[in-house]
This record gives C-alpha cells, sequence and structure tokens, in this order.
C-alpha cells in the first residue's frame, strides 16, 4: 500500500513528516510517501506534518487519518445464475469455457486472458445462444507455462477464472 501527502498550502520550504500506523510512530518513515505491506484489517494509517518554516512565525501541526477497511482485497461478485466452467485446469493451451450466463438472450462476450503481471496475452468474442457459452480456446504454444486469469464480460456477466497453462 502506497500512501501519500501532498502539501497545497502551509508547511514552509522544508516540512517534517511522521508516519504512525494504529498512532504508533514507523521508525524511518518521515518522508511525504510512505509505502508498506504490514496493514491489517481494522489498522489506521495517519501522518502528522510539521511547517519548520521559522520565517512565517507559525508552526503548523497536521494530521491526516486513514481507517483500513475490513473488506480489503478483491472479491467476486456474486452473480445469480451464473454457472460457468473454465475446462480442464490446468491445460495445455486447449480448454474451454462452457455454461449458462443466467439470462436467455444472446449476446456477445470478450474473453481477455491476461498474465501475472496484468499484460492482455489474449483477446476475443463469442456469442451466447439463449445464455448459453460454448467455445473452445487454442493458445497454439504461443504462452509460457504459468498462472494466467480469464476475464469473461459481457452487458450482464463478469467472471474471472485463474487457470494454469501446462505444456
Amino acid at each position: 500500500d502506497t500512501f501519500t501527502i501532498t502539501l497545497t498550502s502551509g508547511g514552509g520550504l522544508a516540512p517534517t513528516y511522521q508516519w504512525f500506523i494504529d498512532n504508533i510512530p514507523i521508525s524511518g518513515a518521515t518522508n511525504s510517501v510512505f509505502i508498506t505491506n504490514t496493514l491489517l484489517n481494522g489498522d489506521s494509517v495517519s501522518c502528522a506534518v510539521t511547517n519548520t518554516d521559522q520565517c512565517s512565525g507559525v508552526s503548523v501541526f497536521t494530521s491526516l487519518t486513514i481507517a483500513i477497511g475490513t473488506n480489503v482485497g478483491v472479491h467476486e461478485l456474486n452473480q445469480n445464475g451464473v454457472n460457468l466452467s473454465l475446462l480442464p485446469n490446468p491445460n495445455n493451451g486447449s480448454f474451454t469455457i462452457k455454461g449458462d450466463l443466467g439470462i436467455k438472450t444472446n449476446e456477445e462476450v470478450t474473453l481477455n486472458i491476461t498474465d501475472v503481471l496484468g499484460r492482455k496475452v489474449y483477446s476475443n468474442t463469442a456469442k451466447t445462444v439463449n445464455g448459453e457459452l460454448n467455445k473452445q480456446i487454442l493458445l497454439n504454444g504461443a504462452l509460457a507455462n504459468g498462472q494466467y486469469i480469464l476475464n469473461v464480460q459481457s452487458e450482464h456477466v463478469s467472471k474471472v477464472f485463474h487457470f494454469v497453462l501446462e505444456q
């Protein structure tokens, strides 16, 4: 997590910063940017900014607090009636995305595959028939072995699959 304080006024030429987690000062966290990977649900992050400009005659102390919520993370949306599968998983670059979108209309579905760095490595579309999707994907050895993410998206559905490619 990265936190940044940007002063729009005040602070003088060289303000000082001190970051806190749950009101405990973090050793060495004395810049306008604070980066951490230790936050837990319910933690609070704050920063104290002090004006060090002696010429202004005013000492400014400001604090900002951000509460870390209990639902931190990525959660899949609950989409009633959606019953899609990616088979087989793991696969060798040939697999099928198949199932019911929970609707009874024909619509176009976008299929995007990204690697673990978030780069799009495959994109295609498919048409549903009465809400049913049955699309075979052939990657033809174009990708390295590893983990990938397939995002299936249409006007009514967004579904994400994690899969392993083992050729």
